[in-house]
Parts: C-alpha cells; structure tokens; sequence
C-alpha cells in the first residue's frame, strides 16, 4: 500500500453517537492521549511508503506531526519523542492546554503566560486531587466536536 495522503484523527466520542452506548456499558474503552500518541508513534515507525502524512485536527494532541513519508519520518518521530519525554507534570499541561484551546504546539509550552494560564486551569479541574481525570479531559475534548 502506497497512499498518497494519509491524514490522522483522534475518536471523540459524543453521546448523539452510538458508541456513546458502548462506551457506557463498557464495551468500548477510549485510549488516554499518551496512549494515542503511543500508537501514532509505531504507527509512523512502521510505515514504509511514500506519503503526506498530517495530523492537523484539532481533536489530535499533537498537531504538528506533519511531513512527507519516507522523507521527514525522523522529525515527525522526533516530536512524538520530545513529548513522550517531557516531565509527568509538563505532559498533563500540555494536555490540558491543548484541550482547552491554549496551546497549538508544543513550543507553546515555554510561553510563560500561556503556561501559567494552563496551570491555574489544572488547578481548577483536579479539585485538589493533584490529577486531572482522563473523564474530565475526555470530556474538553468533546467540546471540539
């Protein structure tokens, strides 16, 4: 298989959806944006064609992986690798930021405005817990739909 264009998107999953049903009655079970960002990294690993390959959605964490297959597969790994190796607590804001529409990319992450603005949202959504929920982070991302 050789595609011209292969074009990324994150499932978000609403109630008007009938997986919405599935997801409830737990027979569907979403993955976790690192677990996604997981499977888009063997996914580019394991791709040998010559492709565009873009993941521009807003519903997508990490939309800046965007290149010409076999050409610039090395830096779109890259990316992935620069935000699998981000500290747990900088992962969790990039999360929430790009969730709630702060941030785009990953540079946006040494914007200190930005930065503290995501913060003080964090704050918020863990209600003291110290962690935002994958629900409550699923549920930003319904809002993009």
């Amino acid at each position: 298989i050789d595609p011209d264009f292969i074009r990324v998107r994150t499932l978000t999953i609403h109630d008007r959806m009938p997986l919405y049903n599935e997801l409830k009655n737990g027979n569907f079970i979403r993955s976790t944006d690192e677990e996604i960002v997981a499977e888009e990294k063997l996914l580019l690993q394991h791709l040998e064609c010559h492709s565009n390959y873009v993941s521009d959605h807003i519903t997508n964490l990490l939309q800046e992986i965007e290149g010409k297959l076999p050409r610039d597969k090395e830096e779109m790994l890259a990316s992935i690798d620069r935000f699998q190796s981000l500290p747990p607590q900088e992962r969790t804001n990039f999360i929430i930021g790009r969730r709630v529409g702060i941030y785009v990319h990953l540079d946006d992450l040494a914007n200190s405005h930005k930065h503290q603005a995501v913060e003080q949202i964090i704050q918020r959504l863990n209600q003291g817990s110290g962690q935002v929920s994958d629900e409550t982070i699923y549920s930003l991302m319904e809002g993009f739909i």
